[in-house]
């Protein structure tokens, strides 16, 4: 018998060292767990009757951004909205939230020790646990909605053990190829597994593979297609958002984050709500106006208050790498760039720099504190390489041991006679996370 972790932070730890694998796609040990801990809501036919309706999100990218639209677009209208995200930036409560308010550690600590209790010796991954953990909440605090983020993937994501009234997927690219496949068309048909016989889906991109396509016809389920079912029209100081032809919402204000993608995202949660319209009422333009508006999402191309110019952004693929490089077009500067990077060892680490090559004027690269981290020894060899093989002028390329030291390497003071500069900061989630955590403490 083991002692029983009594600090949040205890109980993390605990939970990355119970099962062997980090990552172990499956739904068998879920689903069994599942049984014991929501036993008041199981059939005997296997299936479970929610107190609340479900939201699926899953996609490469975009998948935490539509998520928190969904949220605060739902909570704008008056319903009781849990929101599951994963990773967090700073503080592991932020993966689970109620109408924008994070579950306490007191919180956590209970529903971990009553999922360790029911669980029987299955070991769980430290996700899986967490995902249990995220529902129970919801329940306890009589959720009417929750929008669900999956972690990886989606037909084997511990969130598609919970069957979903709608679903979205907000875009298919190459990621985390080991697990999901090494084409697109493997990787979608991955993420459509969050799709159920008869309930409302949206595929938020251009260019949707075939395989969701062929899985959705299959089950069968509609699917509605950003540009085919619904899209968006930009005006000068605000935009409008169509469906099937028909104009729905004018005068919507812009996201306070930038990016075309943003409004990628928001348009696809226009259009599942719509879809769900019977069960949850149709919104009015004033809900959607401030639903936009109390959307918080940090880390996604988000400005910081600094001396100098910083942008930060979870671009951690070569698909946000292009959005962030469209956004960099988009927004022209004066001056020098300075990009602060780092990434996880399994990344596309190559594919990412060298959409970014013709952009920077001088690389600060650093180690996370991360097992699964890339050395920056090993991203400035790359660079050099890259650099060695481009037709763009050679950058300056610094490694350091931590954010702090590439900081203090790219903030040089600009003299009067030296062009003014700004600093982007990329990379993993980890990265942006010791970012904030940099300018929070300053």
């Amino acid at each position: 018998m083991y002692a029983r972790p009594e600090s949040l932070s205890q109980w993390l730890a605990w939970q990355e060292t119970l099962h062997p694998q980090s990552i172990d796609l499956g739904l068998d040990r879920v689903r069994k767990i599942m049984q014991a801990v929501f036993a008041p809501f199981y059939r005997s036919s296997g299936e479970f009757r929610w107190p609340f309706s479900v939201i699926s999100v899953a996609g490469t990218n975009g998948k935490g951004s539509t998520a928190e639209y969904l949220h605060s677009i739902l909570q704008q209208a008056g319903y009781r909205c849990g929101k599951y995200t994963s990773p967090h930036l700073l503080h592991y409560n932020e993966r689970i939230v109620v109408n924008h308010t994070a579950v306490t550690d007191q919180q956590l600590c209970e529903i971990f020790s009553r999922i360790d209790a029911l669980r029987n010796e299955i070991s769980l991954t430290y996700f899986e646990f967490g995902t249990l953990a995220a529902v129970l909440h919801f329940i306890e605090q009589k959720c009417d909605v929750v929008v669900l983020e999956v972690g990886l993937g989606g037909r084997l994501d511990a969130v598609n053990a919970f069957d979903a009234d709608a679903a979205v997927i907000t875009t298919v690219d190459l990621d985390h190829q080991q697990w999901l496949g090494d084409t697109k068309e493997l990787i979608g048909r991955e993420k459509a597994g969050i799709f159920r016989s008869n309930i409302p889906a949206v595929y938020a991109d251009t260019e949707m593979p075939l395989s969701v396509r062929t899985y959705a016809e299959s089950l069968p389920t509609r699917l509605f297609e950003y540009s085919v079912d619904y899209a968006y029209l930009l005006q000068e100081n605000s935009w409008s958002w169509q469906c099937e032809g028909k104009t729905l919402y004018t005068g919507l204000p812009y996201p306070r984050v930038g990016g075309k993608a943003q409004l990628k995202n928001i348009s696809a949660a226009l259009m599942l709500l719509e879809q769900l319209s019977d069960r949850l009422g149709r919104h009015s333009a004033d809900v959607i106006r401030q639903g936009i508006e109390q959307a918080n999402i940090p880390g996604r191309l988000q400005k910081i208050p600094a001396d100098v110019p910083v942008l930060v952004d979870v671009a951690h693929n070569p698909q946000a790498v292009r959005e962030l490089r469209d956004y960099l077009r988009a927004d022209p500067f004066n001056g020098q760039t300075r990009v602060i990077f780092s990434a996880l060892q399994d990344k596309d680490i190559i594919g990412i720099l060298s959409l970014m090559l013709p952009w920077v004027d001088e690389w600060a690269v650093y180690t996370l504190n991360s097992p699964r981290a890339a050395s920056a020894n090993h991203i400035c060899r790359l660079l050099a390489q890259l650099q060695q093989n481009s037709e763009a002028v050679p950058a300056p390329i610094s490694c350091y041991n931590d954010f702090s030291g590439a900081y203090q390497g790219v903030n040089r003071e600009a003299s009067a006679d030296r062009e003014p500069y700004r600093i982007i900061i990329f990379g993993s989630f980890i990265t942006v996370a010791d970012a904030l955590t940099h300018f929070h403490a300053a």
